[in-house]
C-alpha cells in the first residue's frame, strides 16, 4: 500500500483546515433569536449586559471601602435600603476609566452586584447569531465571564459567570483569622 500523497492534495487539505481554524466560532442558535442588551462605556471600551440580568442603573452612590476585600471589589454601597457589593472591572480588565459615574445593579443566582462604569450608551438588540464567542486567551483571568463580542465590537459580559468568579469571593478562613 502506497502512503505517499500528492503534494498539491496535501496543500489543499492544509489550506482547508487553516480556513476552518481561522473562522470565529459562533453559537449554534436560531438566527431569528435576539437579545436586548444595555451598552455602557468604561474608558474607551464598550460593554454590554443582557437586559434580563439588569435590575437598575443609578448615579454612582457613596462607596464604603472595607479592609481585606479582593482588589476587584471597590466596597459596598446602599441602594434603596439594600447593601450591595460594588465591583470595578477597571483593574481586572486592565482598562483606563475616566469617571466611574454610574452603577449598574445586576442580578444572578447569587443575588445582586453593582458594576461601576463611565457612561450609559443605550440599549441595543443583537442577534444571538451575531455574537462571536470570546477569543480572549482562555488563560486570562477575565475570559471566563466574557460571553462574546458583537459585530460592532461590544464586549458582552456573562453576569452569572462573573458573579461566580473566584476573585469576587471573600475567603471565609482568611476573614476569621
Amino acid at each position: 500500500m502506497n502512503n505517499t500523497h500528492d503534494p498539491k492534495e496535501i496543500e489543499h487539505i492544509l489550506l482547508k483546515r487553516a480556513e476552518k481554524a481561522a473562522q470565529i466560532p459562533t453559537r449554534e442558535v436560531e438566527a431569528s433569536e435576539q437579545v436586548r442588551i444595555v451598552v455602557f462605556r468604561i474608558g474607551e471600551e464598550r460593554f454590554g449586559i443582557r437586559i434580563e440580568n439588569l435590575s437598575k442603573i443609578v448615579p454612582c452612590p457613596h462607596i464604603t471601602r472595607l479592609p481585606d476585600l479582593p482588589s476587584v471589589i471597590s466596597g459596598i454601597t446602599q441602594i434603596r435600603g439594600e447593601l450591595l457589593a460594588v465591583c470595578s472591572l477597571v483593574d481586572w480588565l486592565m482598562i483606563k476609566a475616566y469617571r466611574l459615574a454610574y452603577l449598574a445593579v445586576v442580578e444572578g443566582s447569587l443575588g445582586q452586584l453593582g458594576l461601576l462604569f463611565d457612561e450609559i450608551l443605550g440599549f441595543q438588540d443583537v442577534q444571538n447569531l451575531d455574537i462571536a464567542q470570546s477569543f480572549c486567551s482562555t488563560s486570562s483571568d477575565y475570559s471566563h465571564f466574557i460571553e462574546g463580542l458583537t459585530k460592532d465590537l461590544i464586549t458582552l459580559l456573562d453576569v452569572e459567570k462573573l458573579m461566580h468568579h473566584a476573585r469576587l469571593h471573600v475567603n471565609a478562613e482568611f476573614m476569621q483569622s
